[in-house]
């Protein structure tokens, strides 16, 4: 397949010596390159899907229904010792998640080339008050 493309000032020229210091033709040289680009694009794809689920995941509604309903309980001083400690073993397990989505979130910033604070926000993400 043949492909007319032009390249910014000096890019040609570029591709020129390198290709050469590969002892390869351009056109090779060309093809191998965007092949490798491709492929990178797709693994990087990949990697942000993953992470993008990753970060997504959550508890179910009927945890989350749990939760509200023990630190109702615990906010109003009617809470006997059981559900404290199952409140606070709750309390835990989400700390634990929102520590391993922000690692996630950070992870994801680096592979776009981008801060924390852009990512979270493009993601929409907002912090529970």
């Amino acid at each position: 397949m043949s492909v007319t493309i032009t390249l910014p000032d000096g890019l040609g020229e570029r591709i020129r010596v390198e290709a050469a210091r590969e002892g390869l033709l351009v056109d090779e040289f060309v093809g191998r390159e965007l092949q490798n680009l491709l492929v990178q694009a797709r693994a990087v794809a990949l990697s942000e899907s993953t992470l993008l689920q990753k970060i997504g995941e959550g508890f179910p509604e009927v945890f989350w229904t749990r939760y509200r309903f023990l630190r109702g309980r615990l906010n109003q001083g009617e809470i006997p010792e059981s559900e404290r400690l199952e409140y606070l073993e709750m309390v835990d397990r989400v700390e634990q998640r929102n520590a391993s989505r922000l690692g996630f979130i950070s992870e994801l910033a680096m592979l776009r080339g981008v801060s924390l604070t852009e990512t979270i926000a493009a993601l929409g993400l907002h912090p529970n008050a």
